[in-house]
């Protein structure tokens, strides 16, 4: 009912994601509908750490599908990612234009 359409490749079987305050320490990689080039990843080994309320609705509404070990591709519009602005860089250059749908694949590690 939210709007984001999601596979659960695996569930785990760790900590469950509790409320928007949860830490979240994950990998992930973001692409465009039909693209294969990644707009924002982690890289290699390196994990990103955040509280799931910091990040897009179509993020809030999908990893809790998935527990600690688990790993989940959320599909998002643009209404629950970043609308219709542009996300820039530093430069100023566009790194995700405006009303983009997004491709998510998660692997959640740890949940505090």
């Amino acid at each position: 009912p939210s709007g984001i359409f999601y596979h659960v490749d695996t569930v785990g079987t760790g900590t469950a994601i509790n409320n928007l305050c949860s830490t979240l320490s994950l990998t992930y990689r973001g692409t465009y509908f039909g693209g294969t080039a990644a707009f924002d990843s982690t890289t290699g080994t390196s994990l990103a750490t955040f509280q799931l309320g910091q990040v897009i609705v179509g993020l809030q509404d999908g990893l809790p599908f998935i527990k600690s070990g688990g790993q989940i591709t959320i599909y998002i519009p643009p209404t629950l990612g970043y609308g219709a602005t542009a996300v820039t860089n530093n430069s100023g250059a566009v790194v995700i234009p405006g009303n983009s749908d997004l491709i998510f694949t998660v692997r959640l590690y740890g949940v505090q």
